[in-house]
């Protein structure tokens, strides 16, 4: 039977909720992370890095085109 001391219980908190957290907190993550790394490696392999083209001399840019001077 063993060591033939008190049997004894250490009573101690339970780390129940914590664990749960971590839980909840990698599942989320992952909910969002999954996600967006696909769409990035899907938008990488399909579409690839974008390209500065000249603009026509005809084009005249719309109202939204424009910056706002911060002062």
């Amino acid at each position: 039977m063993g060591g033939g001391g008190p049997r004894t219980m250490d009573i101690t908190a339970s780390r129940w909720q914590w664990h749960k957290f971590k839980d909840m907190l990698h599942f989320y993550v992952m909910l969002g992370a999954i996600p967006l790394t696909a769409l990035v490696f899907a938008v990488n392999v399909f579409i690839g890095p974008a390209q500065l083209a000249p603009t026509p001399e005809d084009y005249t840019p719309k109202h939204w085109e424009y910056h706002r001077e911060m002062l």
